[in-house]
Parts: structure tokens; C-alpha cells; sequence
């Protein structure tokens, strides 16, 4: 391991050291050649103290990946794609990926194993998203779409290849301007 770096196949081990050190506190609590003194209270206060700060640490520096990691599929965008018939199955495919991908980020991964699903997870969505893309939404009307979505798209998006895509399929009332 490179000093300072963690890469993603150490999450487990550092996983694992979690667990040995709370093992080791649990032990070392039952142990009876240790004394109940004051001294003891103290190191064991300050062990539980390390143990779940680095539980808590390595949380935040997960789910700060899987937020870098997450496919941008917003609600909306699903919800605006699923009035399409066509796109109603993918979208719904989509849906449940994205939920089993929420959530693996939630919470710590405790293997390789778990880390591997989570990778195949953003990689089906990835792929699931391209392979509709290519059932007849033209980049024009994603690129407006993931905009609009967002903080809201630039009227010059509106191009008319993107009007013409929204009146074609009655979504013209889905459109709305805001200042």
C-alpha cells in the first residue's frame, strides 16, 4: 500500500482491521489477566474511541466514492423517459439498479466480493444507459434532458430537434421555463 493512498482492493483488509481491533477489544475485555483498574477503563475507552472513528472514517471516504462512482440517473430523467413506451422495461431495469447501487454505497463493503458488486452494479447501469440511448433518443434531447434535471437546461438546448422529439410523443406539457 502506498503511504497515504488507499486503493480499492485495500477496503477489505482495512475492513478486516476493523474488526480484529473490535475483536480484540471484546477479547481483552473478557480477558481475566487483565486488571478492572482505572488504567484499564481509560485504554479501553480510547480503543473503542479509535475503532469507531475509523469505522466512521472509512464510511465517509466510502460513500465519497460511490457518490464519485454514481451514474448520473436522475429521478426525473427516469420518470421523464418512462412515458415512452419503448424505454418502459430499460427504465425500470434502470430503477432497480440504481436502487442496489444506492444501496452498496450506503454501506461498508466487507469483501472483495462486495466491492466486485458494487463495480459490476455501476457498470450494468452504465451499460443498461447506453444501450437505451440508442433506441431512438438523439443526443440533442439527452443532453437537454440531463440539464433540464439538473438546475435546469439553457434555452438554447431547446433546439428543434429536441421540441419536435417532445411533441412526437406528447411530452410537450413536461416542458416548463423558470426564471
Amino acid at each position: 500500500m502506498d503511504h497515504g493512498v488507499i486503493r480499492l482492493q485495500d477496503l477489505p483488509n482495512l475492513y478486516g482491521l476493523i474488526q480484529r481491533l473490535d475483536d480484540f477489544l471484546k477479547n481483552l475485555e473478557q480477558s481475566h489477566e487483565v486488571a478492572r483498574t482505572h488504567a484499564y477503563g481509560e485504554l479501553q475507552q480510547h480503543l473503542e474511541e479509535v475503532v469507531k472513528d475509523l469505522r466512521s472514517t472509512f464510511l465517509k471516504h466510502w460513500r465519497q466514492y460511490a457518490s464519485r462512482k454514481a451514474p448520473s440517473l436522475s429521478d426525473d430523467l427516469l420518470d421523464v423517459l418512462s412515458h415512452i413506451p419503448s424505454l418502459k422495461a430499460p427504465i425500470e431495469e434502470l430503477r432497480q439498479l440504481k436502487s442496489r447501487f444506492d444501496s452498496l454505497g450506503r454501506s461498508l463493503p466487507t469483501s472483495g466480493k462486495a466491492i466486485g458488486e458494487f463495480l459490476a452494479t455501476v457498470e450494468r447501469c452504465e451499460r443498461k444507459w447506453r444501450d437505451m440511448l440508442g433506441s431512438g433518443v438523439p443526443d440533442a434531447v439527452v443532453a437537454f434532458l440531463r440539464e433540464a434535471t439538473g438546475q435546469g437546461a439553457a434555452l438554447e438546448l431547446l433546439v428543434p430537434e429536441v421540441l419536435g422529439w417532445f411533441k412526437e410523443r406528447n411530452l410537450e406539457h413536461l416542458l416548463r421555463i423558470r426564471i
